[in-house]
């Protein structure tokens, strides 16, 4: 509240001789009382008071154990000052100075009472001012919260009334946001050699900041604070913790030099964070609202089961939901899952709350949904320019999903953009299928785009028809019947041996094999086939029906 410097201005005070080193001149005070050295009666004291020892009690106190006990008694109650009159006895100089607790020496002329009512004075105007602070910025930040502003507008508000830059992390300690605030010089060196936002804060301090949070009491409304050191930086954070319905939700930071820290920047760093906790349960409680009658909507846009294009449009704008004349579908799912019906319920919840997190305010206009553990984003082209934007959008989205998610991440399929309300269908198909093929080809967590399939995006095309698997049987049914009745591989070598572009020797290396083996086994593939595997012609129909076997056999 008011710091020993501040009180060293004071008029009955200027005089006072500090002890205790320049670190001292930050220690703040809560209050201050005089106190008597009386061991038999211990004073009601409470952490962080300034503690007055005129002449008359130090003289009470008298000396030898008497006085040492009545001290040690003061510093169990955690004074942050003694204030005390010359002359100082010589066994009271040597425990504080023992303590490390700051103490100040004042001329035998200064009058006490006068000295307590100048400091009274000013810690109640402070508190005062304090409370006015307080109310005024928490009215605020709760009016942004009131009219939905949201997370990033709260931010900006911590920012200008502390004149700090504010970093909001998840709970992973994953940086999301950064604000700085207005007219400002705070990039300048050594902020400004910083190569990236990431390199000053993204995973800083982590595994302290999680010792501090495991070890502290924490609450919505009235959050902890602790300060910590950004190494190699000669910066600091002032750190304290959003709290979620389930636990902890993330982590609001202020970033400065370390002396640049006050009392006030505490307080308005508490008051910010409870505003943050209630912006997370109102998206919270929003999405609740919302989800069963906005999730039944979506899921109709994404299968197709529209009415009217105008009823439809009607039905978005009431929802707040954003839809264009050009629109790409994302599907993301866990990597590994629990595919039973009974999890299902429990990783659709997740699903969308890390994706309502990661959007932000878009979780309100961008319609998504997860049903049976995959999740599905509708992107309006308009809203990123043009298709290429909106592919490099999802897969910014994409890495920090999976990356929110944890091992061993998430899997996302993206579709082909589609006109028009009906095509969502046709984009939502078509980013499962790069899904699915995508595990299946690439292997699983990445981002796979329907484009990125080449010739299987024809092959999709012919899925649902009797042709693709009459064809399938045509080319290879008689290697598929052998390897069946023998037990061999020789779908698998003809696979091999047209990956090697037609190598003998490569296929060898491939499948682990003598190349006479290779041989003899191509031998029989021609045999059985009555097809030649180097004719061009006769190789690319082969090849087409390997690719449609693995389609088929999903």
């Amino acid at each position: 509240m008011v710091t020993l410097e501040e009180l060293l201005q004071l008029p009955s005070v200027r005089g006072a001789r500090l002890n205790g080193g320049e670190a001292a001149l930050g220690r703040e005070l809560v209050w201050v009382a005089t106190v008597s050295l009386r061991p038999s009666r211990p004073p009601q004291l409470r952490p962080g008071e300034l503690l007055l020892l005129p002449p008359e009690a130090v003289i009470r106190a008298g000396s030898g154990s008497a006085f040492a006990a009545a001290l040690r008694q003061l510093l169990a109650a955690e004074p942050a000052a003694f204030m005390l009159w010359e002359p100082v006895p010589p066994e009271a100089e040597r425990m504080l100075w023992a303590s490390g607790v700051p103490w100040l020496v004042l001329p035998a002329h200064v009058e006490p009472t006068a000295v307590e009512r100048d400091i009274t004075r000013l810690i109640a105007e402070r508190q005062a001012e304090w409370q006015r602070l307080e109310t005024t910025a928490y009215r605020e930040l709760l009016e942004l919260v009131i009219h939905g502003r949201g997370i990033a507008a709260l931010l900006g508000a911590l920012a200008r009334l502390t004149r700090k830059a504010v970093a909001l992390e998840n709970a992973t300690h994953q940086l999301l946001r950064l604000e700085w605030p207005p007219h400002d010089d705070m990039r300048a060196p050594p902020l400004a050699t910083v190569p990236s936002t990431h390199d000053l804060l993204n995973g800083a301090n982590a595994a302290a900041v999680r010792a501090w949070l495991q070890a502290a009491a924490i609450s919505a409304t009235d959050p902890p604070t602790a300060l910590f050191d950004l190494e190699e930086h000669g910066w600091a954070r002032l750190v304290a913790p959003v709290q979620g319905a389930t636990g902890l939700a993330g982590l609001v930071s202020l970033i400065a030099p370390p002396d640049h820290f006050t009392a006030r920047d505490r307080l308005l760093l508490k008051r910010a964070t409870a505003a943050c906790a209630l912006e997370f349960a109102k998206q919270t409680a929003v999405l609740d609202a919302r989800e069963q009658p906005r999730g039944e909507f979506v899921a109709s846009l994404l299968v197709g089961d529209l009415p009217d294009p105008q009823l439809v449009e009607h039905r978005a704008a009431a929802w707040g939901l954003r839809l264009g004349t050009m629109h790409n579908v994302l599907a993301l799912r866990p990597v590994a899952r629990d595919d039973t019906p009974q999890n299902h319920a429990r990783l659709d919840r997740r699903l969308e709350e890390v994706l309502a997190w990661h959007l932000g305010v878009d979780a309100h206009a961008l319609p998504f949904r997860a049903l049976n553990g995959t999740a599905a984003l509708v992107l309006p082209v308009e809203r990123f320019g043009d298709a290429r934007a909106l592919a490099n959008w999802a897969a910014r989205l994409h890495r920090q999903l999976a990356t929110e998610w944890g091992a061993p991440g998430l899997s996302a399929g993206l579709g082909r953009v589609q006109p028009g309300l009906g095509g969502i269908r046709v984009a939502y198909q078509g980013a499962l299928w790069a899904l699915d093929l995508g595990e299946r080809l690439f292997g699983p967590g990445r981002l796979t785009q329907l484009q990125e399939l080449g010739v299987y995006q024809l092959l999709l095309a012919l899925q649902r028809t009797p042709d693709l698997a009459d064809f399938c049987q045509e080319l290879l049914g008689p290697l598929l019947d052998y390897d069946r009745q023998k037990q061999t591989d020789l779908v698998a070598t003809l696979d091999a041996y047209l990956a090697a572009r037609n190598s003998p020797s490569e296929t060898a290396a491939r499948l682990h094999l003598h190349r006479n083996t290779v041989l003899y086994r191509l031998r029989r593939i021609r045999e059985l086939l009555g097809r030649d595997p180097d004719d061009p012609e006769q190789r690319l129909s082969l090849q087409l029906a390997l690719r449609a076997r693995l389609l088929l056999a999903h």
